[in-house]
């Protein structure tokens, strides 16, 4: 049996995000005015349950609007993988997450024990998609 920890975060628009000041400011700066102003990452993450042949069993969910470094919402997560494995300390254990320095950082520290460390499915494609496209072509249909 395996237990699979993930964690992520996505941009979420905040009700006071300041985004008209933000702009500005970055127009005086000479910055790009486009993307997420006003905007903050809220932390998000899951404990995933597989029986021995990989098939899910179930998925805990978690989420926490955002804070610096999710530092609440790791803090969270962890003392809940913490009493996963507490019940049941022969569960194997997956680590998943895209490639966020943060993430890993949390992931693969000390805070959590030893596992096995995935880089997620999308991002994975993602890269091999774009190794193909040099390879072969962008859109070509080798790669």
């Amino acid at each position: 049996m395996t237990v699979c920890v993930s964690l992520d975060g996505v941009l979420v628009p905040m009700k006071d995000g300041q985004r008209s000041q933000k702009r500005e400011q970055a127009s005086k700066d000479g910055k790009d005015k486009r993307g997420p102003a006003g905007y903050q990452e809220a932390g998000c993450g899951t404990l995933s349950f597989y029986d021995a042949q990989g098939e899910l069993l179930s998925t805990v969910r978690m989420a926490r609007m955002p804070e610096v470094k999710k530092a609440t919402f790791k803090e969270m997560l962890s003392e809940e993988l913490a009493h996963v494995l507490h019940q049941r300390p022969t569960l194997r254990l997956v680590k998943i997450a895209d490639g966020a320095r943060d993430n890993w950082s949390f992931l693969g520290g000390e805070t959590l024990p030893a596992g096995v460390e995935v880089l997620d499915f999308y991002h994975a494609a993602e890269h091999l998609n774009a190794a193909l496209a040099a390879a072969y072509g962008e859109g070509s249909p080798s790669a």
